[in-house]
C-alpha cells in the first residue's frame, strides 16, 4: 500500500509539470509491463487489488466490533461484550 502511495504522489505530481508530461504518464501506465499483460493490463490487475483492499477493509470494519474482547466469539445479540 505504500508504494501505491508513493507512485500515486509521483504521478499527482507529474499535473504540474504540464499537459505533455501528465499525457506520457498516462500513456506510460495503459502499457506499464506490456511484453507481459496485454495493453491496460497492469492497470486492471491494480484496480482489482485496490478493490478488494477496500472492500476488505470494510469487511473488517463492519465484523471486528461483534468479537468479544476476552475472545469468546460474539456476544448476545451480536453486540460487543466486555468483561468488567
Amino acid at each position: 500500500m505504500i508504494l501505491y502511495r508513493i507512485a500515486h504522489a509521483y504521478g499527482n505530481f507529474k499535473l504540474f509539470s504540464g499537459q505533455e508530461t501528465s499525457d506520457d504518464y498516462s500513456a506510460f501506465l495503459r502499457v506499464m509491463a506490456e511484453p507481459l499483460l496485454p495493453p491496460n493490463g497492469a492497470l486492471c490487475i491494480i484496480r482489482v487489488v485496490l478493490l478488494v483492499s477496500v472492500l476488505a477493509h470494510i469487511w473488517a470494519a463492519c465484523t471486528c466490533p461483534l468479537h468479544r474482547a476476552d475472545g469468546g466469539g460474539l456476544g448476545p445479540d451480536c453486540q460487543s461484550v466486555s468483561q468488567p
